[in-house]
């Protein structure tokens, strides 16, 4: 359940008494909690607060349970988690959080309305994502409700698509993002939050989940029984990155042991494909002069006059440049330079450069006498 405004309704319920705020207007609903828009009598802060329904306030289990998770929530302090500032109870008993109110459009609108994200702003929102749900792991809080519905997007002067996670206290969960092991009734760890992040991913750059149903149990038995199909399968004409779909796939893993195994290892993984992405025009540019300069290189390096000069000059700046030591391998060079090409086109650069210094590392060795490779 996400904080945004909303037409009030037609039909308002007698708003509860909460000390020192005058209740606006409700702003969200959900299975277990209501949101209303607020305002400090003294202060006029406008702020939300999230009452638990009437009916649920007379079971003890779950007030504790709201409680706990409120005290759980109230420990996180990163900018990209929503919020809790205190708590209490109404005057008729309901207990209550308040937290930031937030104008914005939740991920699910966005989807619903766009169809899917652009690759730049998929990277920017998900960045932010995985960076609130590691510091929240850290701090020993899961979420367990994970979904479109759960992420706000706010748009302000100095952040675009700045991103706030609701960690859905007094949640209403659906079954459509739940893990195989949620759906069961299994022990679940962070690695249940990572599937859930995954469906979420998947979603957002292909605008349908990677299971559907008639209805709920089928939803739910497809999740358990089946394999995710993969992106590529399932939007062929989306492109995307290979790194990135390997990312999102892994997540998406039946089984809990085959997934990344913490949040703080999804997060830098998928922090390394963000940054390497956001940089390929100048990585292109980069990579395309560094193949230029090799193919260069290995050409002199065929010359029977340049051999002795050329290749330890070369060979030596390539050692100095990539800090690489090994022992030359018997492969063609050729086969390695095209090896490197087809990495680089996959996106693969950190085996294009391996592969294409192996190139010249090979080229200079097969090309030059016995004591060029002394010298090199």
């Amino acid at each position: 359940m996400m904080l945004k405004v909303q037409p009030a309704s037609k039909q308002e319920p007698d708003f509860p008494e909460v000390k020192d705020y005058m209740l606006v207007k409700v702003v969200g609903q959900g299975g277990m909690g209501v949101v209303y828009r607020a305002r400090h009598r003294d202060l006029l802060k406008t702020i939300a607060i999230k009452l638990l329904h009437k009916e649920l306030a007379a079971d003890p289990a779950c007030v504790e349970r709201f409680a706990q998770e409120a005290r759980a929530a109230s420990r996180l302090t990163h900018p990209n988690l929503l919020s809790v500032y205190g708590s209490g109870r109404a005057a008729n008993g309901q207990p209550y959080l308040i937290m930031d109110f937030l104008d914005g459009k939740t991920l699910e609108e966005i989807i619903r309305a766009e169809g899917v994200l652009e690759l730049t702003r998929f990277l920017n929102i998900f960045a932010q994502v995985c960076e609130a749900l590691a510091h929240a792991h850290r701090k020993g809080v899961m979420h367990r409700d994970l979904k479109p519905g759960n992420i706000m997007i706010i748009q302000e002067k100095d952040k675009v698509d700045f991103v706030k996670v609701d960690l859905g206290i007094a949640r209403s969960v659906r079954p459509a993002y739940m893990s195989p092991e949620q759906c069961l009734g299994l022990k679940m760890d962070a690695r249940s939050d990572i599937y859930s992040l995954g469906v979420v991913m998947y979603e957002s750059l292909t605008g349908k989940p990677p299971f559907g149903g008639d209805n709920v149990i089928r939803t739910i038995l497809h999740r358990v029984k089946h394999r995710a199909v993969a992106i590529s399968v399932s939007r062929p004409d989306l492109d995307l990155p290979p790194g990135l779909e390997k990312l999102i796939m892994k997540a998406l893993e039946k089984q809990p042991i085959d997934r990344q195994q913490s949040m703080e290892d999804l997060q830098s993984e998928f922090a390394w494909i963000r940054d390497t992405l956001l940089s390929v025009p100048t990585l292109h540019k980069n990579l395309n002069r560094t193949m230029g300069t090799i193919r260069a290189t290995i050409s002199r390096l065929l010359r029977p006059r340049n051999q002795i000069s050329v290749a330890a000059a070369t060979v030596g700046f390539v050692v100095g440049l990539f800090s690489f030591n090994a022992a030359f391998p018997s492969d063609d060079w050729r086969g390695l330079a095209q090896k490197g090409e087809a990495a680089a086109a996959n996106g693969d650069y950190d085996t294009a450069i391996a592969d294409w210094r192996l190139a010249v590392l090979t080229a200079a060795s097969v090309g030059a006498p016995p004591h060029t490779n002394k010298r090199s």
